[in-house]
C-alpha cells in the first residue's frame, strides 16, 4: 500500500514537471512571436516607404525633352526607338553641353538624328572640340552641326583631325539648311557648271 501510495505521488511530480515545462516553453514561443511581429511590421512598413520613395523621384519629362521627342518622332515616323531611350540621350546631350536643355535642344531642332548617338560618344567628340576652341565656341559649332557628334571620335576624318574649316563649315551648313537637301544639291550644281565649263 505505501509502495502503491508512493507510485501515484511522484507521477504526480512528474506530470506537475511536465506541464510546468510545457507552459515556459509556450511562454518562450509568444514571447518570441511577440518581439518578431513589431519587427516584421516596422520592416514591411519601410519597403513600403521605400517604394513610395522611388516612386516619388522619377520625374516627368521637361517641355524640352518631349519636344526633342516630338521633333524626332516627325522626321522619323517609321523608327522604333523607344521613347524612354530619346529621353535618356536627350538628357545625356543637355548634360554634355554645359547641362543645359537650351543648348541641346538647338541640336535636336538642327538634327533630331543627334538623339541616336550615345552619350561616350556625344561627350567624347564634344570634349576634343572645348580642346580645340573652349566651350563656347565648341557648342556653337555643334549646335550648327550636330552631325560631328556622331564622326569618330579618333582616326581619319574624326574629331580630332577637325580644324578650323570645321567652324567655317559649320556656318555653310546651318544657313543653307532650311533650303532642304534637294534644292542644296541643285543650288550646288548651278554654282560648279560655270566653274567646270566656263562662264561664256
Amino acid at each position: 500500500m505505501k509502495s502503491l501510495v508512493m507510485f501515484f505521488f511522484a507521477l504526480v511530480v512528474l506530470l506537475a514537471l511536465q506541464t510546468s515545462t510545457a507552459f515556459r516553453r509556450q511562454g518562450v514561443q509568444s514571447t518570441s512571436t511577440t518581439r518578431l511581429a513589431p519587427a516584421f511590421l516596422f520592416n514591411f512598413g519601410a519597403k513600403k516607404s521605400s517604394a513610395a520613395s522611388k516612386k516619388e523621384e522619377i520625374k516627368p519629362a521637361s517641355a524640352l525633352t518631349l519636344e526633342a521627342v516630338s521633333l524626332f518622332r516627325k522626321s522619323n515616323t517609321k523608327s522604333t526607338v523607344t521613347d524612354s531611350l530619346l529621353e535618356k540621350n536627350f538628357v545625356d546631350l543637355a548634360s554634355v553641353l554645359s547641362n543645359s536643355e537650351a543648348n541641346a535642344i538647338e541640336c535636336v531642332r538642327a538634327v533630331p538624328n543627334v538623339l541616336l548617338q550615345p552619350k561616350n560618344q556625344v561627350s567624347g567628340n564634344f570634349e576634343v572640340f572645348v580642346g580645340k576652341w573652349g566651350v563656347e565656341k565648341a557648342t556653337g559649332v555643334v549646335q550648327r552641326n550636330p552631325l560631328l557628334l556622331a564622326i569618330p571620335t579618333t582616326g581619319y576624318g574624326s574629331a580630332e583631325v577637325a580644324g578650323d574649316d570645321a567652324v567655317v563649315l559649320s556656318y555653310v551648313i546651318a544657313y543653307t539648311r532650311p533650303i532642304g537637301g534637294v534644292l542644296l544639291g541643285l543650288l550646288f550644281a548651278a554654282l560648279l557648271k560655270p566653274i567646270v565649263f566656263g562662264f561664256n
